[in-house]
Protein backbone atom coordinates (compact mmCIF):
# COMPACT_ATOMS: atom_id res chain seq x y z
CA UNK A 1 0.00 0.00 0.00
CA UNK A 2 3.14 2.63 1.10
CA UNK A 3 6.45 2.27 0.26
CA UNK A 4 7.72 4.48 3.40
CA UNK A 5 8.57 1.84 5.78
CA UNK A 6 8.12 3.14 9.52
CA UNK A 7 5.96 5.88 9.95
CA UNK A 8 8.64 7.66 12.39
CA UNK A 9 9.07 11.07 10.02
CA UNK A 10 12.63 11.27 10.67
CA UNK A 11 13.18 7.69 8.89
CA UNK A 12 11.25 8.80 6.26
CA UNK A 13 13.24 11.92 5.92
CA UNK A 14 16.63 10.17 5.40
CA UNK A 15 15.08 7.32 3.39
CA UNK A 16 13.35 9.96 1.24
CA UNK A 17 17.04 12.08 1.05
CA UNK A 18 19.38 9.21 0.01
CA UNK A 19 16.45 8.57 -2.99
CA UNK A 20 16.69 11.84 -4.06
CA UNK A 21 20.47 12.00 -4.27
CA UNK A 22 20.79 8.83 -6.08
CA UNK A 23 18.67 10.38 -8.29
CA UNK A 24 20.41 13.53 -8.90
CA UNK A 25 23.79 11.23 -9.39
CA UNK A 26 21.25 9.52 -12.09
CA UNK A 27 20.31 12.98 -13.98
CA UNK A 28 24.27 13.52 -14.33
CA UNK A 29 25.39 10.10 -15.24
CA UNK A 30 22.47 10.84 -18.29
CA UNK A 31 24.82 14.20 -19.07
CA UNK A 32 27.74 12.20 -19.25
CA UNK A 33 26.27 9.27 -21.71
CA UNK A 34 24.21 12.27 -23.50
CA UNK A 35 27.55 13.65 -24.44
CA UNK A 36 28.96 10.71 -25.40
CA UNK A 37 26.56 9.47 -27.67
CA UNK A 38 26.23 12.98 -29.34
CA UNK A 39 30.37 12.01 -29.97
CA UNK A 40 30.43 8.72 -31.10
CA UNK A 41 27.22 9.64 -33.60
CA UNK A 42 28.94 12.43 -35.09
CA UNK A 43 32.42 10.25 -35.54
CA UNK A 44 30.10 7.76 -37.51
CA UNK A 45 28.62 10.72 -39.50
CA UNK A 46 32.31 12.70 -40.49
CA UNK A 47 33.58 9.09 -41.11
CA UNK A 48 30.35 8.18 -44.00
CA UNK A 49 31.12 11.34 -45.46
CA UNK A 50 34.89 10.96 -46.09
CA UNK A 51 33.90 7.61 -47.40
CA UNK A 52 31.47 8.64 -49.52
CA UNK A 53 34.03 12.02 -50.99
CA UNK A 54 32.25 14.62 -49.22
CA UNK A 55 34.82 17.53 -47.66
CA UNK A 56 35.71 16.73 -44.23
CA UNK A 57 35.22 19.68 -41.60
CA UNK A 58 38.55 20.09 -40.52
CA UNK A 59 41.48 18.97 -42.67
CA UNK A 60 44.75 18.06 -41.19
CA UNK A 61 47.96 17.05 -42.22
CA UNK A 62 49.55 13.70 -42.68
CA UNK A 63 51.97 14.13 -39.97
CA UNK A 64 48.70 14.15 -37.59
CA UNK A 65 47.89 10.49 -36.60
CA UNK A 66 44.50 11.54 -34.90
CA UNK A 67 42.01 10.48 -37.77
CA UNK A 68 39.99 13.48 -39.23
CA UNK A 69 36.58 12.07 -38.32
CA UNK A 70 37.98 12.06 -34.62
CA UNK A 71 38.63 15.12 -34.64
CA UNK A 72 35.89 16.75 -36.51
CA UNK A 73 33.64 14.76 -33.82
CA UNK A 74 35.45 15.78 -30.65
CA UNK A 75 35.42 19.67 -32.25
CA UNK A 76 31.66 19.45 -32.73
CA UNK A 77 30.51 17.50 -29.26
CA UNK A 78 32.86 21.13 -27.48
CA UNK A 79 30.23 23.15 -29.81
CA UNK A 80 27.32 21.18 -29.05
CA UNK A 81 28.39 21.45 -25.31
CA UNK A 82 29.61 24.62 -24.91
CA UNK A 83 26.03 26.11 -26.35
CA UNK A 84 23.88 23.61 -24.44
CA UNK A 85 25.70 24.46 -21.15
CA UNK A 86 25.29 28.16 -22.23
CA UNK A 87 21.11 27.57 -22.71
CA UNK A 88 21.72 25.79 -19.45
CA UNK A 89 22.94 28.56 -17.47
CA UNK A 90 21.16 31.19 -18.55
CA UNK A 91 18.07 29.67 -18.30
CA UNK A 92 19.07 28.99 -14.50
CA UNK A 93 19.69 32.43 -14.17
CA UNK A 94 16.43 33.89 -15.39
CA UNK A 95 14.85 31.67 -12.86
CA UNK A 96 17.37 33.00 -9.93
CA UNK A 97 16.72 36.29 -10.84
CA UNK A 98 12.96 36.20 -10.93
CA UNK A 99 12.34 35.27 -7.41
CA UNK A 100 9.13 34.40 -5.83
CA UNK A 101 6.90 37.42 -6.20
CA UNK A 102 7.88 37.03 -10.12
CA UNK A 103 6.22 33.74 -9.98
CA UNK A 104 3.35 34.52 -7.98
CA UNK A 105 2.26 37.26 -9.87
CA UNK A 106 2.35 35.31 -13.05
CA UNK A 107 0.39 33.08 -11.67
CA UNK A 108 -2.40 36.18 -11.02
CA UNK A 109 -1.58 35.95 -6.69
CA UNK A 110 -1.98 39.37 -4.97
CA UNK A 111 -0.06 39.48 -1.51
CA UNK A 112 -2.34 39.28 1.72
CA UNK A 113 -3.29 42.13 3.10
CA UNK A 114 -4.18 43.33 -0.43
CA UNK A 115 -6.80 40.84 -0.74
CA UNK A 116 -10.15 42.95 0.64
CA UNK A 117 -12.42 41.71 -2.32
CA UNK A 118 -11.94 37.81 -1.63
CA UNK A 119 -11.41 38.57 2.34
CA UNK A 120 -13.96 41.26 3.08
CA UNK A 121 -16.37 39.44 5.33
CA UNK A 122 -15.69 39.18 8.73
CA UNK A 123 -15.31 35.63 8.77
CA UNK A 124 -12.30 35.86 5.70
CA UNK A 125 -10.88 38.32 7.80
CA UNK A 126 -10.49 35.40 10.34
CA UNK A 127 -9.31 33.26 7.89
CA UNK A 128 -6.60 35.68 7.08
CA UNK A 129 -5.31 36.18 10.67
CA UNK A 130 -5.53 32.25 11.00
CA UNK A 131 -3.26 31.86 8.24
CA UNK A 132 -0.65 34.45 9.36
CA UNK A 133 -0.43 32.91 12.61
CA UNK A 134 -0.54 29.62 10.90
CA UNK A 135 2.70 30.95 8.56
CA UNK A 136 4.28 32.51 11.88
CA UNK A 137 4.11 29.33 13.91
CA UNK A 138 5.49 26.92 11.40
CA UNK A 139 8.46 29.28 10.82
CA UNK A 140 9.30 29.23 13.97
CA UNK A 141 9.16 25.53 13.79
CA UNK A 142 11.45 25.46 10.76
CA UNK A 143 13.94 28.07 11.57
CA UNK A 144 12.88 29.80 8.46
CA UNK A 145 12.04 33.79 8.19
CA UNK A 146 8.71 33.99 7.24
CA UNK A 147 7.85 34.16 3.87
CA UNK A 148 5.55 36.56 1.25
CA UNK A 149 1.99 35.27 1.37
CA UNK A 150 0.26 35.47 -1.88
CA UNK A 151 -3.39 34.07 -2.61
CA UNK A 152 -4.91 32.96 -5.83
CA UNK A 153 -8.09 34.45 -5.64
CA UNK A 154 -9.62 32.96 -8.58
CA UNK A 155 -9.01 29.61 -7.66
CA UNK A 156 -11.37 27.22 -5.81
CA UNK A 157 -8.89 24.72 -5.74
CA UNK A 158 -6.51 23.59 -2.23
CA UNK A 159 -3.28 24.28 -2.93
CA UNK A 160 -0.30 25.73 -2.60
CA UNK A 161 3.09 26.42 -3.73
CA UNK A 162 6.37 27.70 -2.90
CA UNK A 163 8.61 29.61 -5.49
CA UNK A 164 11.50 31.89 -5.27
CA UNK A 165 15.53 30.69 -5.31
CA UNK A 166 16.31 30.77 -1.81
CA UNK A 167 15.04 31.71 2.00
CA UNK A 168 15.60 35.82 1.33
CA UNK A 169 13.27 35.51 -1.40
CA UNK A 170 10.73 32.91 -0.85
CA UNK A 171 7.23 33.54 -1.62
CA UNK A 172 4.50 31.25 0.36
CA UNK A 173 1.27 30.88 -2.58
CA UNK A 174 -2.65 29.30 -1.67
CA UNK A 175 -5.27 29.19 -3.55
CA UNK A 176 -8.69 30.85 -2.42
CA UNK A 177 -9.91 27.22 -1.93
CA UNK A 178 -7.13 26.66 0.85
CA UNK A 179 -8.75 28.95 3.30
CA UNK A 180 -12.22 27.79 2.12
CA UNK A 181 -11.65 23.94 3.06
CA UNK A 182 -9.22 23.64 5.16
CA UNK A 183 -9.53 24.16 9.44
CA UNK A 184 -6.66 25.61 11.07
CA UNK A 185 -4.98 22.09 11.69
CA UNK A 186 -5.14 21.11 7.94
CA UNK A 187 -3.36 24.48 7.30
CA UNK A 188 -0.47 24.18 9.21
CA UNK A 189 0.08 20.65 7.21
CA UNK A 190 -0.36 22.08 4.30
CA UNK A 191 1.80 25.41 5.23
CA UNK A 192 4.26 23.17 7.05
CA UNK A 193 4.74 21.06 3.73
CA UNK A 194 5.91 24.28 1.78
CA UNK A 195 7.86 25.41 3.82
CA UNK A 196 10.19 22.63 4.19
CA UNK A 197 10.48 22.66 0.23
CA UNK A 198 12.71 26.17 1.12
CA UNK A 199 14.58 24.46 4.04
CA UNK A 200 15.64 21.47 1.98
CA UNK A 201 16.32 24.34 -0.98
CA UNK A 202 13.57 22.40 -3.82
CA UNK A 203 13.21 25.34 -5.27
CA UNK A 204 17.01 26.06 -5.67
CA UNK A 205 17.21 22.28 -6.92
CA UNK A 206 14.44 22.92 -9.50
CA UNK A 207 16.17 25.74 -11.21
CA UNK A 208 18.93 23.87 -11.36
CA UNK A 209 17.50 21.02 -13.21
CA UNK A 210 15.24 22.83 -15.02
CA UNK A 211 18.20 24.17 -16.40
CA UNK A 212 20.08 21.46 -17.48
CA UNK A 213 17.02 20.58 -19.01
CA UNK A 214 16.97 23.69 -21.22
CA UNK A 215 20.52 22.25 -22.62
CA UNK A 216 18.55 19.14 -23.61
CA UNK A 217 15.80 21.19 -25.56
CA UNK A 218 18.69 23.46 -26.57
CA UNK A 219 20.28 20.62 -28.80
CA UNK A 220 16.57 20.24 -30.76
CA UNK A 221 16.64 23.54 -31.83
CA UNK A 222 19.97 22.93 -33.18
CA UNK A 223 18.96 20.05 -34.85
CA UNK A 224 16.52 21.98 -36.68
CA UNK A 225 18.93 24.63 -37.71
CA UNK A 226 21.34 22.17 -38.81
CA UNK A 227 19.65 19.51 -41.91
CA UNK A 228 22.43 17.12 -42.44
CA UNK A 229 22.56 16.25 -38.87
CA UNK A 230 18.81 16.56 -37.85
CA UNK A 231 18.44 13.07 -37.86
CA UNK A 232 20.97 12.12 -34.89
CA UNK A 233 20.37 15.59 -33.36
CA UNK A 234 17.08 14.95 -32.96
CA UNK A 235 17.08 11.39 -31.88
CA UNK A 236 19.99 12.58 -28.95
CA UNK A 237 18.28 15.27 -28.26
CA UNK A 238 14.74 14.05 -28.05
CA UNK A 239 16.15 11.00 -25.70
CA UNK A 240 18.20 13.44 -23.42
CA UNK A 241 15.12 15.92 -23.18
CA UNK A 242 12.36 12.61 -22.24
CA UNK A 243 15.28 11.14 -19.90
CA UNK A 244 15.94 14.25 -18.55
CA UNK A 245 12.22 14.95 -17.99
CA UNK A 246 11.54 11.09 -16.24
CA UNK A 247 14.75 11.78 -14.08
CA UNK A 248 13.34 15.48 -12.72
CA UNK A 249 10.02 14.38 -12.25
CA UNK A 250 10.84 11.53 -10.06
CA UNK A 251 13.23 13.35 -8.27
CA UNK A 252 9.84 15.93 -7.28
CA UNK A 253 8.27 13.08 -6.38
CA UNK A 254 10.83 12.29 -4.09
CA UNK A 255 10.96 15.35 -2.58
CA UNK A 256 7.21 15.51 -2.36
CA UNK A 257 7.60 12.46 0.12
CA UNK A 258 10.04 14.37 1.91
CA UNK A 259 8.26 17.60 2.31
CA UNK A 260 5.62 15.68 3.77
CA UNK A 261 7.66 14.03 6.13
CA UNK A 262 9.27 17.12 7.35
CA UNK A 263 5.17 18.87 7.44
CA UNK A 264 5.04 16.12 10.19
CA UNK A 265 7.70 17.00 11.86
CA UNK A 266 7.10 20.78 12.20
CA UNK A 267 3.43 20.19 13.13
CA UNK A 268 3.96 16.66 15.42
CA UNK A 269 1.01 15.72 13.70
CA UNK A 270 0.80 13.34 11.10
CA UNK A 271 -2.67 13.29 10.63
CA UNK A 272 -3.18 17.29 9.85
CA UNK A 273 -1.80 17.00 6.57
CA UNK A 274 -3.13 13.71 5.81
CA UNK A 275 -6.87 15.55 6.53
CA UNK A 276 -5.82 18.13 3.70
CA UNK A 277 -5.07 15.37 1.11
CA UNK A 278 -8.24 13.86 1.76
CA UNK A 279 -10.25 17.16 1.43
CA UNK A 280 -8.43 17.53 -2.04
CA UNK A 281 -9.19 14.28 -3.06
CA UNK A 282 -12.73 14.81 -2.17
CA UNK A 283 -12.88 17.72 -4.16
CA UNK A 284 -12.15 15.54 -7.78
CA UNK A 285 -12.24 18.15 -10.62
CA UNK A 286 -12.48 20.68 -8.14
CA UNK A 287 -9.02 20.40 -7.15
CA UNK A 288 -7.39 21.45 -10.35
CA UNK A 289 -5.89 24.43 -10.42
CA UNK A 290 -7.55 26.18 -13.77
CA UNK A 291 -6.56 29.40 -14.06
CA UNK A 292 -3.79 30.35 -16.22
CA UNK A 293 -3.50 27.25 -17.36
CA UNK A 294 0.11 27.77 -19.74
CA UNK A 295 1.56 29.17 -16.90
CA UNK A 296 0.25 26.66 -14.26
CA UNK A 297 1.63 24.16 -16.54
CA UNK A 298 4.89 25.55 -16.54
CA UNK A 299 5.12 26.03 -12.36
CA UNK A 300 3.30 22.62 -11.78
CA UNK A 301 6.14 20.92 -10.35
CA UNK A 302 6.37 23.41 -7.61
CA UNK A 303 2.30 22.81 -6.56
CA UNK A 304 1.77 20.74 -3.50
CA UNK A 305 -0.48 18.84 -5.24
CA UNK A 306 -0.53 18.33 -9.52
CA UNK A 307 -2.67 20.89 -10.58
CA UNK A 308 -3.06 19.33 -13.97
CA UNK A 309 -3.39 15.57 -14.68
CA UNK A 310 -0.80 13.56 -16.17
CA UNK A 311 -1.02 10.98 -18.58
CA UNK A 312 1.31 8.94 -17.45
CA UNK A 313 2.31 7.90 -14.00
CA UNK A 314 5.98 7.84 -14.80
CA UNK A 315 5.87 11.60 -15.97
CA UNK A 316 4.23 12.64 -13.45
CA UNK A 317 5.38 15.32 -11.11
CA UNK A 318 3.30 14.11 -7.49
CA UNK A 319 2.90 11.04 -5.85
CA UNK A 320 -0.69 10.20 -5.98
CA UNK A 321 -2.68 11.23 -3.39
CA UNK A 322 -3.64 8.11 -1.82
CA UNK A 323 0.01 7.01 -1.09
CA UNK A 324 0.70 10.16 0.25
CA UNK A 325 -2.28 9.51 2.72
CA UNK A 326 -1.28 6.43 4.05
CA UNK A 327 1.91 7.53 4.27
CA UNK A 328 1.35 9.95 7.48
CA UNK A 329 -1.81 7.66 8.09
CA UNK A 330 -2.04 4.55 7.65
CA UNK A 331 -5.09 3.74 9.86
CA UNK A 332 -7.06 5.70 6.54
CA UNK A 333 -10.18 3.87 5.09
CA UNK A 334 -9.51 5.06 1.62
CA UNK A 335 -12.55 6.77 1.55
CA UNK A 336 -12.19 10.59 0.37
CA UNK A 337 -13.99 13.39 1.43
CA UNK A 338 -17.65 13.69 0.55
CA UNK A 339 -18.42 17.60 -0.14
CA UNK A 340 -21.52 16.65 -1.84
CA UNK A 341 -23.08 15.75 2.04
CA UNK A 342 -20.69 17.60 4.06
CA UNK A 343 -20.00 21.21 3.02
CA UNK A 344 -17.34 22.82 4.62
CA UNK A 345 -16.86 26.82 3.73
CA UNK A 346 -14.77 28.84 6.54
CA UNK A 347 -15.19 31.91 4.68
CA UNK A 348 -18.81 32.12 4.49
CA UNK A 349 -18.54 30.82 8.09
CA UNK A 350 -16.42 32.73 11.33
CA UNK A 351 -16.42 28.95 12.93
CA UNK A 352 -13.49 26.78 12.45
CA UNK A 353 -14.51 23.45 13.05
CA UNK A 354 -11.85 20.36 13.47
CA UNK A 355 -12.91 18.74 9.84
CA UNK A 356 -12.17 15.55 9.09
CA UNK A 357 -10.39 12.92 11.41
CA UNK A 358 -11.60 15.03 14.67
Amino acid sequence: MTETGPTDFFHRQRVYRWRSLALLGLFAGVFILWFWSIYYGLELIFRLFAKSGAPSLIHITKTLTIPSSVLSASLATVVVASCSLTASIKAFLATRESGGSYVATALGGIPLGETESVLATPAGRAREKILRDVVSEMSLAASLPEPDIYLLPQEVSVNALTAGFGQDDAALILTKGALKYLDRAELSGLVGHELSHILNGDTRLNSLLAGGLKGFFFLLQIGLALPPFLPLVLAFGGIGYLSGQFLMKALNRRREYLADAYATQFTRDPRALARALIKIGGLGERRLTRARQRVALEYQHLFMVEPNQGWLRLFKTHPPLAERIWALWPEWDGHWADFEKNPIDYLQSSSDRTGLGG
